[in-house]
């Protein structure tokens, strides 16, 4: 499916998009490496509700979801993005998506278990979660004095700089 749609935007003269596969059934799942190693792809989003659907087994157990049933598959899908240095989203959704404690201390978990980024269709938690998953000006400026010092090192010979404390190996 992936180089269907690069192949449907080359046929009309645009370049592949980048490519954020959802990961939301049973064989997505087991197939995550080679989804996860496509040239193109730049994050993985997973999807439980999908996923649930999929296998059929119950999204929510007595109000709330069914945690135990998304460990194996969330955790699968984490470790394989930071294997191969890839974002990962998981849907905002959440049995009150209105009540903000309620969507941040879910989608703090999120965070602790690895997901990088929060998506919903839905404006309530969207506050929240740009809280949580954003960044600050501080963070940004912090990232782009480390990309230029990389790109500046990159055209001296190869060697170690330091940048805020911090040693920044540069090697062929």
């Amino acid at each position: 499916e992936l180089a269907m749609i690069n192949d449907i935007f080359r046929s009309e003269g645009a370049p592949p998009p980048d490519l954020f596969p959802t990961i939301e059934s049973a064989r997505g799942l087991l197939g995550i490496e080679a989804i996860a190693g496509f040239n193109g792809v730049a994050g993985l989003w997973f999807g439980p509700a999908d996923l649930a659907i999929d296998t059929g087994f119950d999204w929510f157990v007595d109000g709330d979801v069914n945690r135990e049933a998304f460990y194996y598959p969330r955790m699968r899908v984490v470790l394989t993005a930071a294997a191969y240095k890839l974002p990962v989203f998981e849907g905002a959704i959440f049995p009150n998506f209105r009540d903000k404690t309620e969507v941040g201390r879910r989608a703090r978990q999120m965070r602790r278990l690895g997901i990088t980024g929060m998506i919903t269709f839905y404006p309530p938690p969207l506050e929240t979660l740009t809280e949580l998953f954003g960044r600050s000006e501080a963070e940004c400026a912090y990232a782009r004095e480390w990309v230029t010092t990389y790109e500046s090192e990159l055209l001296k010979a190869p060697r170690a700089s330091y940048s805020s404390g911090y040693a920044l190996i540069v090697s062929e």
